[in-house]
This record gives C-alpha cells, sequence and structure tokens, in this order.
C-alpha cells in the first residue's frame, strides 16, 4: 500500500489512516478479483509500523500483519 506509507499507525488520529486502507483494500479486491466474496475488511494499528489486516468472508477470517517498508533497497 504505497500510497499509504507516510501516514501515521498507532497515533490518536491512526483511525482514519485505518479506515481508508479499508476502502481502499475492498475496492481493489473488487476491481480485481470479482468473484472474491469478501465481506468486510478491518485494519488495526499493532505498532507504529505495523498494522494488522482481518478479512472476514462467509467461510471465515483470516488475519495477516503488514508491515510499512523500511525503504531498505527502494
Amino acid at each position: 500500500m504505497e500510497e499509504f506509507k507516510h501516514e501515521p499507525f498507532g497515533s490518536e488520529t491512526s483511525h482514519i489512516v485505518e479506515v481508508a486502507i479499508e476502502g481502499r483494500m475492498m475496492k481493489k479486491l473488487r476491481q480485481d478479483l470479482p468473484g472474491l466474496d469478501v465481506e468486510g475488511i478491518r485494519c488495526t494499528s499493532i505498532s507504529e509500523d505495523s498494522l494488522l489486516i482481518s478479512f472476514y468472508a462467509k467461510g471465515g477470517s483470516m488475519d495477516i500483519v503488514m508491515q510499512k517498508s523500511s525503504g531498505v533497497g527502494a
């Protein structure tokens, strides 16, 4: 999620970034994988450089941790 790499996680206002990421991911999934039946996405800051992203579908849910790129090699 390159467009959010400079946004703060783990701050008092990080919920705004989390909601923006949720919306962007849902839109992109619907465009790229229209047959995928994702019902919801939830992003939660777990540190200043990591998000817990939960995907929800009729069959259950899946959690992944997304960490900001350190910029090394970029």
